[in-house]
């Protein structure tokens, strides 16, 4: 019976370590968006109490989880007398270790915290009636990270699937939005936005000789942005939405409300504005992890011919050509001539210059003595008789 109840607790102490340690993972791993979310409401606390303060954000980079397990028994022992079983013990202790940990990392960049700022402002301003006081212009600093540049000019009209936009007005003086495509055959074609019905190809040609054919441009905001690419931005945040008062105010609201704190002041976000919350996480998550956004580089390529000094020459007298991949505002003499990978030496296109002419000029020889006719030689005065006494001495037998 000892043995059986010690291997049944033995089995018990040890044999679900994996049922705990995934029990704690998944659990360990729920508690990075709360912990993401009740930042941002104790940062909305902090800016209820003060709207131009600092907000604070840390997020994990790496955590860990284990269970450890261990169980002793001690065996049973006895005690004899000379005569009868004196005394007798066993002992079992079990033990469960349970750990759990994160490594977070603070945001200390100045110019995340800035527009982490603008986007608790933008929230909170509304609530308290509050007014921007412009510095720093949270609109730049927007505009700048989402769209990659603080003041962003126009931009093409397009569908959601990227087609080119434009605005047409037929004869009869009628404007139309219109958009540009290719049919099954390659061919551009141009079909109405709202219709889908094709607009034949001769009033296209007219509409385009007569300047009736123009590309649709909007505004390149972060307004334009969200709605283009449908991502959660601070656009899509608003303001009231939340609750803004003392810890007995809300303490007979439960666990049922998210509720952060900051020196006294508490917000509440009641359940029908959860989404709220959810878009100003996503931000605020966003800004602490993305860079600002890039705009494309134009480039060109540029096809530089080189003497043997390294300086641009013509074609005819180059010893290297040099590709290069430069900006749209670079010019030639920018190309590195030094940077072996790109240059390619035209040493061997000369070889096969100078054979191309020889050829050419054996080619115009030979044509030359074709075209020459053959000058027949002069006979010399007198050969004829010698000839003749010469066929006449072989031929007539000896007397």
């Amino acid at each position: 019976m000892f043995r059986i109840i010690t291997t049944v607790l033995i089995i018990g102490a040890t044999g679900c370590t994996h049922h705990q340690l995934r029990y704690n993972t998944t659990h360990q791993a729920r508690t990075v968006a709360d912990v993401h979310t009740q930042q941002v409401l104790d940062n909305l606390a902090k800016f209820c109490q003060d709207p131009n303060a600092i907000p604070h954000f840390s997020y994990p980079q790496g955590g860990s989880t284990s269970v450890t397990d261990g169980a002793n028994v001690n065996g049973p022992s006895f005690n004899f007398t000379p005569h009868s079983l004196a005394s007798w013990s066993a002992g079992f202790s079990g033990s469960r270790s349970n750990n759990e940990a994160y490594t977070m990392v603070p945001l200390n960049d100045p110019r995340k915290l800035e527009m982490m700022r603008c986007a608790y402002q933008r929230v909170v301003l509304g609530q308290c009636n509050c007014v921007e006081n412009g510095c720093p212009d949270c609109q730049l600093r927007f505009n700048k990270f989402y769209l990659g540049s603080e003041r962003p000019g126009k931009t093409g009209e397009v569908t959601k699937d990227g087609k080119s936009i434009y605005h047409y007005t037929d004869a009869s003086n009628e404007s139309f939005r219109i958009v540009r495509e290719a049919n099954e055959f390659n061919q551009e074609v141009y079909r109405y936005e709202f219709t889908n019905d094709y607009v034949p190809s001769d009033d296209i040609a007219a509409a385009k000789e007569d300047n009736r054919l123009k590309p649709l441009y909007v505004d390149n905001s972060v307004a334009e942005h969200t709605a283009r690419t449908g991502k959660v931005t601070v656009e899509c945040l608003s303001s009231c939405w939340f609750q803004v008062g003392s810890r007995k105010d809300f303490k007979k609201l439960g666990t049922c409300c998210p509720v952060g704190s900051y020196c006294g002041t508490y917000v509440c976000v009641p359940n029908k504005h959860r989404d709220q919350l959810s878009k100003l996480t996503m931000v605020i998550l966003d800004i602490a992890l993305n860079d600002d956004a890039k705009l494309p580089t134009l480039t060109k390529e540029v096809v530089a011919y080189l003497d043997p000094a390294g300086q641009i020459t013509s074609k005819r007298e180059a010893a290297y050509r040099v590709t290069q991949q430069l900006s749209a505002g670079d010019s030639e003499e920018k190309v590195a001539p030094h940077d072996k990978s790109r240059v390619k030496s035209l040493d061997s296109e000369h070889l096969q210059q100078q054979k191309l002419q020889l050829f050419e000029q054996e080619q115009l020889r030979l044509e030359n003595s074709i075209r020459t006719p053959i000058q027949e030689l002069t006979p010399t005065p007198g050969s004829n008789l010698l000839l003749d006494d010469l066929r006449l001495r072989t031929l007539t037998p000896n007397n």
